[in-house]
Formats: structure tokens, sequence, C-alpha cells
């Protein structure tokens, strides 16, 4: 995965000179234990893998990729609180787990936790106004789809 992630960012850099991507150090073993803890279930292993490199991912084109912290923070909690409004719920009346959220109040990508697969991953949605727009099978998937 490390090489994906340096792919995408060299690529990212060169597109998003105004707003360039900032990737965070890496996340201990204790942070993604305590946030396992917090959101009362493991991490799919393609996400422990992307906070062991990267403990989130500012600017990634127009959304965070969201670190050990930015789960609960005030900023999540308020784009979570927007997104109601707009699209009356719907994603997270359907158990939605947002990873992936930017100022835009209609747009995340989030974890599908009824879709646990026996390697552990989770899927992940591409929510837009309320609506699935597309859905991979791993956060691995959704950065190889970066490169295409």
């Amino acid at each position: 995965m490390r090489e994906i992630l340096n792919e995408i960012l060299q690529l990212q850099t060169k597109l998003y000179q105004e707003f360039p991507p900032r990737v965070l150090p890496q996340a201990s073993e204790a942070q993604i234990e305590a946030l396992e803890k917090k959101l009362g279930f493991k991490l799919p292993p393609s996400y422990h893998e992307f906070l062991k490199i990267y403990n989130g991912w500012k600017n990634f084109g127009v959304l965070n990729l969201f670190g050990t912290e930015d789960f609960f923070s005030d900023w999540t909690a308020k784009r979570i609180a927007s997104f109601k409004d707009v699209d009356a719920g719907a994603p997270f009346e359907k158990g939605a787990i947002p990873f992936a959220m930017g100022d835009d109040a209609n747009h995340f990508w989030a974890f599908d936790p009824k879709t646990k697969s026996p390697s552990g991953e989770l899927d992940i949605v591409d929510w837009d106004y309320g609506h699935e727009e597309s859905r991979l099978h791993s956060l691995t998937e959704f950065f190889e789809k970066e490169l295409i």
C-alpha cells in the first residue's frame, strides 16, 4: 500500500498546487486500538494499514481522509450534522461510518459495517446527496482507483 500512497501523493502534489495534500505521521498501535474501542469494532485491515503509514490525509483532492483523531472531532460532528440536514440522515440511518469528508455538504465516503468480508474488510461507499454513487470492497481498491 505504501507504494500506491506515494504515487497518489506525488500526483496530487502536482495537480493541487494551490491546496497541496498534507499527510500526517503514522498512527501508533495504541492510537488505532483506542479508535477501535471507541468505534466498537476492528478497523478493516486496509484502513489499519493506511493509518500505520499516514494518520490522516488532509486535502485528498476535495476530501480529508480521517486519522485516528478525526472520527470523533468537533469538525466531523458538524459535518455529519450538516449531511443529516441535506440528506435526511439516510446514509447514517443505514449505519454508514464516514472516513473521508470535505467541506462540501453533499459528498463523503463511508464504511458499510454490514458488509464485513471473511478477511475483515468492509465495503466503502461513495455517498452523494444521500444516495450511493459507488461501492468498493476495500480501501486498497479505493486508492488503486485514484491512480486510474
